[in-house]
């Protein structure tokens, strides 16, 4: 108990967490409203959802992939960083498009799809991060960051479910408020390290 205490007294193991707890739950935003949206509203088949999905999870493991490569060359502040600015721009992109064309699913998937690349480009090392922020054995930093992380899962399923609307805007509105939230805390962290 005393180091679960320790861990959440931390301000760099939590800010971190919330990070990536915000970005995850855009992806839990939409695996949540997506199948309302694709199959009730836009009356695509199940197949055409499960292509959708295909395509968004497909770009997640681009994301991913490509870390191990781009860690050679930047580091892991780097990385979260440009994964963090993928997601923002995305997102707010999505608001855009989806303001202009409401009824194209098909920009809305492809904006997600840049929104889980992104995701996929910072994860790894957000990670890293939240490991190194604290010398307590990693199990116990695991079990916290696990937890949290299910725990924001749970409340991006919830908050979508109240404010879903049947639209493809509120739903890039949701994902934008969370990438907005997650750069803003990273800013705060990277002014933080620096001194300002």
């Amino acid at each position: 108990m005393k180091d679960y205490g320790h861990l959440l007294l931390n301000k760099l193991f939590i800010l971190n967490i919330l990070i990536s707890g915000l970005i995850f739950g855009g992806m839990i935003a939409w695996i949540t409203a997506g199948p309302l949206l694709v199959i009730k509203e836009f009356h695509y088949s199940s197949f055409y959802f499960g292509i959708f999905q295909a395509m968004v999870f497909g770009s997640y493991i681009i994301g991913t992939q490509c870390v191990k490569i781009l860690l050679k060359k930047f580091d892991a502040p780097f990385m979260i960083h440009s994964g963090l600015a993928i997601t923002l721009g995305s997102a707010l992109l999505a608001v855009c498009l989806t303001y202009i064309f409401p009824k194209n699913m098909v920009v809305f998937v492809i904006t997600l799809m840049f929104y889980v690349f992104g995701s996929g480009l910072s994860f790894a090392p957000l990670n890293r991060t939240i490991v190194e922020a604290s010398p307590k054995p990693m199990g116990v930093k695991m079990a916290l960051a696990s937890t949290l992380g299910t725990g924001f899962g749970a409340l991006a399923s919830a908050f979508t479910t109240v404010c879903y609307n049947e639209t493809l805007l509120m739903l890039a509105i949701i994902i934008f408020t969370v990438s907005l939230i997650s750069y803003l805390l990273h800013i705060f962290i990277s002014f933080e390290r620096i001194g300002l």
